[in-house]
């Protein structure tokens, strides 16, 4: 059924808003696609500390651009300031979407694609490609220890499929409830270089103990064959958060799923998030090789 009048105001205020959400969701589709807005993410990684004035002169060249074009339209129709207050509105809504996007220090969520998976799946529903979603879908193996899923990032923010990431946090999430084996411990490995399963084989059924002891022995050099993260998930929260110092540089992750918690004969495991940065922006700790 279409509605063609509504005289109640509150559920009138309620339309306005929601059209103001989904001109700043177009907005921000719109900038994601656009060239300016590629510079402007390396820029941020290069110096981060200009980072809401460069989205401000984005955003403000945006809404000059886009209020000239509403007035010319709406002038015809005698509602020329109507139209300029909510295209200030929707860029003002933008403004703070992409700056929740950003956080605080010009980071977001990488997207990678899944090259390959090891350890099987126990139906197409839980196939591996889950863990790169941030929804309730699972990934549910048919290996039950030293599972590698290897992936290769995907830079979709600026169109770039061969570029290299900087890897600043980790965040990896069991399923909570409803499934009988969720992940307990892991190791994330980042190279520039297609990770090589074989060359990993060490450290399967790694524990935290033995990781604590190879950081300790390691003296601060790190190469691609070093893990950057290992993470042992809090079985009370389902969920493991730990930025990773110092950042890592590259195009490849590998993830080995050690163990699920207790005594299973797979593994669950519902999201893995890799957040940080592309462009110039750090350097791995190292020596030359």
């Amino acid at each position: 059924m279409r509605i063609t009048a509504n005289p109640n105001p509150a559920v009138q205020s309620s339309s306005v808003r929601s059209s103001s959400l989904s001109s700043s969701t177009t907005l921000l589709q719109q900038l994601s696609q656009s060239t300016g807005f590629a510079t402007f993410l390396q820029s941020l990684n290069s110096n981060p500390s200009t980072r809401y004035d460069n989205i401000d002169n984005i955003l403000n060249n945006r809404l000059l651009q886009h209020s000239g074009s509403v007035n010319r339209m709406s002038s015809r129709s005698g509602s020329t300031s109507l139209h300029r207050r909510n295209s200030i509105r929707d860029h003002r809504g933008a403004r703070r979407k992409l700056r929740s996007l950003m956080g605080t220090s010009g980071e977001f969520p990488l997207t990678f694609d899944v090259l390959d998976c090891d350890g099987g799946c126990f139906s197409s529903r839980y196939n591996v490609e889950n863990i790169l979603r941030q929804d309730s879908s699972v990934y549910c193996s048919s290996k039950s220890t030293n599972i590698n899923i290897r992936l290769k990032f995907n830079d979709r923010h600026r169109g770039v499929s061969d570029a290299t990431f900087i890897l600043t946090k980790i965040i990896v999430k069991a399923p909570q409830q409803g499934y009988t084996a969720p992940c307990k411990e892991g190791l994330i490995f980042v190279s520039h270089e297609p990770i090589s399963v074989e060359a990993t084989e060490r450290y399967d059924d790694f524990t935290e103990a033995k990781y604590k002891e190879l950081l300790a022995s390691g003296d601060g050099y790190i190469d691609d064959s070093w893990p950057a993260a290992y993470f042992c998930i809090d079985s009370s929260t389902s969920l493991f958060e730990q930025a990773i110092t110092p950042n890592r540089s590259g195009k490849f992750v590998l993830v080995k799923l050690l163990r699920a918690d207790g005594d299973a004969n797979n593994i669950d495991l519902q999201y893995l998030g890799l957040i940080g940065a592309t462009g110039p922006r750090s350097f791995d700790a190292g020596s030359f090789r």
